[in-house]
């Protein structure tokens, strides 16, 4: 008999934020106030402290679970300020919005095609700013080192007014990435269907759309609205997408309510209905699932001593010690150091390199042999500037490929 598997690969850590508990009211539960609702884990320390704790759990339960097959990452997953559609929902009832108005462009008095943030919104946004800027700067909380959005106005806005501006560390500058799988329950309701690419960069110029994005909204039907079912299968692939190419830790989403209460759904929290302009930290981690696969199909076995199956030893949760000791073991088959990507040009000599940023040699491009330099492996942690470089080593994350090669420059793998 095999173990069994999870229904879904993403799973919620519980117990660090106040969000995880059952008796803590939604509804009347402020995030700036709070924190961010991050527990008190140090007695009487400060602030700063409780975050550089679970900093430093985070890192400890990473390191553990990659012999598991685990990965994880702390989302920051934010609402949008108010929209002229949330004053239109108040105005009409849910239930006439959702049987008539919600099919319209708007009422003659407001428009809620892609609408935009209202007054009240564009506040919650500011709002949002400043919580931010003051964690940041006197709690000491980790800025988020990537950003998505969802490719709708209202978040957009919602995303630019929060976070840029903010002071943020060189290497994880604030360059959001919309993408199409973080958009609201999509269908019939005209306020989800967005507005074209190019409109949409006009006004967010420092925006940058995921690969594939089309000029017009092909995925709006005035037929069909998203199923739940269909939604947490969209959400899903969302996470796929973010675990599977983003090596960072902290990341923050700018979404809808509907694609929240999804998220919630897939990863196993409680529900948290948030209102315009809320925000709720999410820690979670994924399994390998070809780790997964591996661990389904070993037998579980009772030993007479113990009585107890090895069920726990061989499931993706499980953090101790797995099979028998490793006889023999020699370190250099193992030596694998590795660097960021946003180190690497910190290994260019100091005037060869200022000659390239500043673009004073643009005929040749500077090559990094990085085995000599005691590093194997090349991981895809933060930005390089868009300069072509040559870079040599063993081992290459597919982030890392990725980001070298959109610059212009070139991997190549060495023995």
């Amino acid at each position: 008999m095999g173990t069994t598997m999870p229904q879904s690969r993403y799973t919620t850590v519980k117990g660090y934020f106040t969000q995880d508990d059952d008796d803590i009211d939604a509804a009347a539960f402020d995030y700036t106030k709070n924190n961010f609702g991050l527990k008190r884990l140090s007695k009487d320390g400060p602030e700063s402290e409780d975050w550089a704790m679970i900093c430093s759990q985070i890192a400890e339960l990473s390191e553990q679970g990659k012999s598991q097959g685990l990965s994880f990452k702390l989302l920051f997953v934010a609402r949008h300020g108010e929209g002229e559609h949330n004053v239109a929902e108040q105005k009409y009832g849910t239930e006439e919005w959702d049987n008539h108005w919600s099919k319209l462009d708007g009422d003659g008095s407001l428009n809620w095609v892609d609408p935009h943030l209202t007054g009240i919104g564009i506040r919650q946004a500011r709002d949002a700013h400043e919580f931010y800027h003051s964690r940041l700067e006197h709690s000491k909380m980790p800025a988020p080192e990537s950003y998505y959005c969802s490719p709708l106005y209202r978040c957009m806005a919602t995303c630019s007014i929060t976070f840029a501006g903010l002071e943020l560390d060189e290497s994880t500058p604030f360059r959001p990435i919309v993408k199409e799988l973080l958009r609201e329950v999509n269908g019939v309701h005209t306020c989800d269907q967005r507005s074209t690419k190019s409109s949409l960069q006009a006004a967010w110029p420092n925006f940058k759309f995921e690969a594939g994005f089309a000029e017009n909204d092909e995925l709006w039907r005035s037929d069909h609205r998203e199923t739940d079912e269909e939604l947490d299968a969209r959400i899903e692939a969302l996470l796929d997408d973010i675990f599977e190419t983003d090596d960072d830790t902290f990341i923050s989403l700018t979404t809808h309510s509907g694609v929240i209460q999804s998220l919630l759904r897939v990863t196993g929290h409680r529900s948290f209905k948030l209102p315009t302009g809320g925000a709720i930290p999410i820690l979670q981690y994924d399994y390998d699932l070809s780790f997964t696969t591996r661990v389904a199909s070993m037998p579980t076995r009772l030993t007479k001593t113990r009585k107890q199956t090895n069920l726990d030893k061989y499931h993706p949760g499980y953090f101790g010690k797995v099979g028998m000791r490793y006889f023999h073991r020699q370190q250099n088959h193992f030596w694998r150091p590795a660097i960021n990507l946003d180190k690497l040009w910190s290994l260019v000599p100091a005037e060869k390199r200022e000659s390239y940023l500043t673009g004073k040699t643009t005929d040749t491009a500077p090559v990094l042999d990085l085995l000599p330099l005691g590093y194997s492996k090349v991981l895809g942690k933060g930005r390089i500037p868009e300069i072509p470089v040559v870079v040599k080593a063993r081992y290459f994350s597919k982030e890392a490929e990725r980001k070298i090669k959109e610059a212009g420059g070139v991997v190549e793998l060495v023995a």
